[in-house]
């Protein structure tokens, strides 16, 4: 299918375009992008469910206020 070839954009790339598209601040930008690093950091680390649970909790609040 022609979606099989489609690459859709990570989080970190959305954020980066709505920085390029200046629909979002630097700060917004690199508040975010700190964000999600830190929560695949806590994954990687196998870090404990909580720990893991509460950082994707404040990724999709910061997302929603800055992204929606």
């Amino acid at each position: 299918s022609a979606l099989g070839k489609y690459k859709f954009p990570t989080k970190q790339e959305r954020v980066e375009n709505a920085y390029d598209e200046n629909k979002i601040t630097s700060d917004e930008a690199s508040d975010l992008i700190n964000q999600i690093v830190e929560t695949k950091r806590i994954i990687l680390e196998n870090g404990s469910k909580e720990q893991i649970r509460a950082s994707i909790i404040s990724l999709k609040s910061k997302w929603s206020m800055i992204m929606e």
